[in-house]
C-alpha cells in the first residue's frame, strides 16, 4: 500500500470527525500533563535547562551547559524571560536557575510556566505521530496512534518537566514524516522543509543527529517507490539545516577554540587517534558556522568517553551496560505497548514491521552509549513504536471475534495503565517491575528530586520543626519554606524524623548502608521518598 492511500480495512471517517476526535485526544493529554505542574518540585536538570534558555532569549549568549542545544531551553524559558523576571547574577548554572525559579516568592507559579513550554512539544509529537501514521493507516489508524502515544507514562512525565528529553521525542517523527514526503515528492518545497525539520531536530537535542540518518535510511527501504538518489536536493537540505543551526547561535563564526577556550583540546580529545592533531589544528584555526554547536557535540562524545555514573540492577558503573536500556524499555514502557508492537509484525503488517525497526535502530543506537541515565533518553522510540502498535490493533481487530477480544483487552490495559500511573508519570514502572523498582533503576527513572514538594506537605502537616535529610535534590530547601535539619551520618543513627530518597540510598549502596533502617516502617511520600521516625 502506498503511503497516503487508504487502507481497505478502516472504518470510513470523515475530515471533520478525524480532526474533532484528534483534538480531543491531544487536548486530553495536555490537561493530564499540565495538572502535574504544580505537584512536583524541580528536578535535577531543570534549573540548568532554564537558566541557559533565559540567557539565550534575554542577553542573547549562550554559555551555560553545552552539552545541549538551545532551542528547547529557549521554549521553556519563553514565559519567564518574556516577564522579564531578571535573578541576581549567578555565576553557578543551578544557582542561576534556582534565582529564575524563586522570582517575587513564587516558586511553583514560575516552574509551571517553564514547564508549560514542552506542551507545545507534546502537541507536536502527537500531531505529527498521527500525520505519518494516518499515511499508512488511514485516519482511523491514526486515531488510534495518537491514543496510544498520549497513554505511554513515560512520555507524559517528561512532558510535563523543563528539560530537552521532549523535544527531541517530539522532532524525530516530524523530521521522518518530512523525509518521507520529500521521498513521495521530491520537490523544492518538501526539499525545504526536510532541511528545517532537521536543523530544528539538531537544534533540539543532539542526539538526532545519530537516530535520524539510520531510521530515515530504513523508512526509504520500505518506501513503495524505487530508492532513487537526490543528491543535490539532499545537499540543499543539509545547507538549510545548517543555516537553521547556524541562526540558533545567532549566526556566530568562528573558530572552535576562540568561541570557547580548551575547545581544540576538548575537540582533539573526542575524536582521538591519528586525526588528534588535525582536528585541533582545525578548531583553533578554521572558522566555522556555529562552533559552540561544533563545541557542544564534541562535549557529548567527550562526556560519553568519560562516561556517567549510572544504576542498573543494584550496581553501579561509569560507562554503563550495552543492555541498560533494553531493561529501561522492558520496565518502563507499557507491555500492552510492546506486545501490540509485537503483534503487529508477527501479523506482517508492513507499516508495524517499518515502524517497529525504526524504534529499534533508536534502542540500537544507544546500546553503544555510556551515558545510561534514563529511559528519557529512548523517548524518540516512543512514537514509531505507537503506529506500530495501532497497526497491531488494526490487524487484530479485522480477524475473528477471539482477535477482537484480544484487541480490547490489550488497548483497555494500556489505557488503564496510564490512568493508574497519574500523577506519577516519571516515576511510573510497569508490571514487570515488581514492588521494589527501585532494585532496577533509579536516577531519571524513578528519584529525581521530583517529591520534595510533597514532603514540604506532609512535615507541615506533621509539623516536624527539625529533621534529618539525605535527599536527591538541588532546590533550595530553604527558599522553600523546611525547617532546619541535619545531615546524615553513616555512622551513627539520627533520632527523630529521617527524610531519604531512593537515588540516595542507591548511592550509598542500598538499604545495607543503613542497617538501622532495615526492618523500620517509613511512609512512603509520593515515589522516590522514604520517611521514618526513629526512636
Amino acid at each position: 500500500m502506498a503511503p497516503g492511500s487508504t487502507p481497505p480495512h478502516s472504518v470510513a471517517m470523515s475530515r471533520r470527525a478525524f480532526l474533532l476526535a484528534i483534538s480531543i485526544v491531544t487536548l486530553i493529554a495536555v490537561l493530564r500533563v499540565r495538572s502535574t505542574h504544580r505537584i512536583f518540585a524541580q528536578v535535577i536538570d531543570e534549573p540548568v535547562h532554564i537558566a541557559a534558555g533565559y540567557n539565550w532569549l534575554v542577553q542573547q549568549r549562550y554559555d551555560l551547559d553545552l552539552e545541549h542545544p538551545p532551542l528547547a531551553r529557549a521554549v521553556l524559558a519563553l514565559a519567564l524571560s518574556i516577564k522579564r523576571q531578571i535573578p541576581p547574577v549567578e555565576t553557578d548554572w543551578v544557582l542561576r536557575g534556582n534565582a529564575l525559579l524563586q522570582t517575587e516568592g513564587r516558586y511553583k507559579h514560575n516552574l509551571a510556566w517553564a514547564r508549560s513550554g514542552n506542551l507545545i512539544f507534546l502537541i507536536i509529537a502527537l500531531v505529527a505521530t498521527t500525520a505519518w501514521s494516518a499515511r499508512h493507516l488511514g485516519r482511523t489508524g491514526a486515531l488510534v496512534s495518537a491514543a496510544v502515544y498520549a497513554c505511554i507514562p513515560p512520555v507524559l512525565g517528561h512532558a510535563g518537566l523543563a528539560t530537552t528529553d521532549m523535544a527531541g521525542a517530539a522532532m524525530f517523527p516530524l523530521a521522518l514524516l518530512t523525509f518521507e514526503r520529500w521521498l513521495d515528492e521530491r520537490s523544492m518545497r518538501n526539499t525545504l522543509l526536510l532541511g528545517l525539520a532537521a536543523g530544528l531536530g539538531l537544534l533540539c537535542k543532539f542526539s538526532f543527529l545519530v537516530f535520524f540518518p539510520p531510521a530515515a535510511l530504513i523508512v526509504a527501504l520500505f518506501h513503495s517507490r524505487r530508492l532513487r538518489v537526490s543528491w543535490s536536493y539532499l545537499l540543499l537540505a543539509a545547507v538549510v539545516s545548517i543555516g537553521v543551526i547556524w541562526a540558533g547561535y545567532f549566526f556566530h563564526t568562528a573558530p572552535v577554540e576562540e568561541a570557547r577556550p580548551g575547545g581544540a583540546k576538548l575537540v582533539g580529545y573526542a575524536i582521538g587517534g591519528p586525526l588528534h592533531e588535525r582536528a585541533m589544528w582545525v578548531a583553533r584555526n578554521v572558522p566555522l558556522p556555529a562552533p559552540l554547536f561544533v563545541y557542544g557535540l564534541f562535549n557529548v562524545k567527550a562526556h560519553d568517553i568519560n562516561g556517567h555514573r549510572a544504576y542498573l540492577l543494584g550496581e553501579w558503573a561509569d560507562h554503563g551496560w550495552w543492555y541498560y536500556f533494553i531493561v529501561a524499555l522492558a520496565v518502563k514502557t507499557p507491555l500492552a505497548l510492546l506486545a501490540l508492537a509485537v503483534i503487529g509484525c508477527c501479523l506482517r503488517n508492513r507499516t508495524a514491521a517499518m515502524t517497529t525497526l525504526v524504534a529499534f535502530v533508536v534502542l540500537m543506537t544507544t546500546m553503544t552509549a555510556s551515558i545510561n541515565i534514563g529511559v528519557r533518553h529512548i523517548l524518540p522510540m516512543m512514537a514509531p513504536l505507537s503506529i506500530a502498535a495501532a497497526a497491531g490493533l488494526i490487524e487484530l481487530w479485522r480477524r475473528n471475534r477471539v482477535f477482537q477480544v484480544a484487541s480490547v483487552a490489550l488497548g483497555g490495559w494500556l489505557a488503564l495503565n496510564s490512568v493508574a500511573a497519574h500523577p506519577d508519570y516519571v516515576a511510573w514502572f510497569n508490571e514487570a517491575a515488581g514492588t521494589r523498582p527501585e532494585r532496577i533503576l533509579t536516577d531519571s527513572n524513578l528519584d529525581w528530586g521530583q517529591d520534595v514538594l510533597r514532603l514540604r506537605r506532609v512535615i507541615r502537616n506533621r509539623s516536624i520543626r527539625v529533621w534529618t535529610a539525605s535527599i536527591f535534590t538541588n532546590a533550595d530547601l530553604d527558599a522553600l519554606g523546611f525547617p532546619p535539619r541535619y545531615g546524615i551520618d553513616l555512622g551513627a543513627p539520627p533520632r527523630g524524623w529521617l527524610a531519604i530518597s531512593e537515588m540516595e540510598l542507591a548511592v550509598k549502596g542500598g538499604d545495607d548502608a543503613y542497617p538501622w533502617l532495615l526492618g523500620q516502617p517509613y511512609e512512603r511520600v509520593g515515589k522516590s521518598i522514604r520517611l521514618y521516625y526513629l526512636h
